[in-house]
């Protein structure tokens, strides 16, 4: 019995090592309206859209579309600058561009 839990062990430790951290590429446009849509390209999205999750500024935003590699979402009403976070909820892991987006009509501007 301890040896079955010691191989269930490894094999969470290993699925684990071989889960892929997203990467943005890029966003596009790179400052818009409320309202407007996104596309972040990138690596190691989720397949479908339940799968992610993205954020402007902790502000959850619609997803319209999700592949591996780009996801489409709707601007949500946040600060007039902000990061842009994708979460994958299948890997439990996350990124964070390096890059603002700007709001053209946010709350902060």
């Amino acid at each position: 019995m301890k040896r079955l839990f010691s191989l269930l062990a490894l094999f969470f430790v290993y699925n684990s090592a071989l889960a892929q951290v997203p990467t943005i590429t890029s966003f596009s446009p790179q400052n818009g309206e409320v309202g407007d849509t996104v596309t972040i390209s990138g690596t190691n999205f989720g397949n479908l859209v339940s799968d992610n999750s993205v954020f402007f500024g902790g502000v959850e935003a619609q997803i319209s579309s999700a592949s591996n590699n780009s996801i489409v979402v709707v601007v949500p009403q946040t600060e007039s600058r902000s990061k842009i976070q994708v979460v994958n909820k299948v890997s439990k892991l996350s990124v964070i561009s390096t890059l603002d987006f700007s709001i053209k009509n946010g709350a902060g501007a």
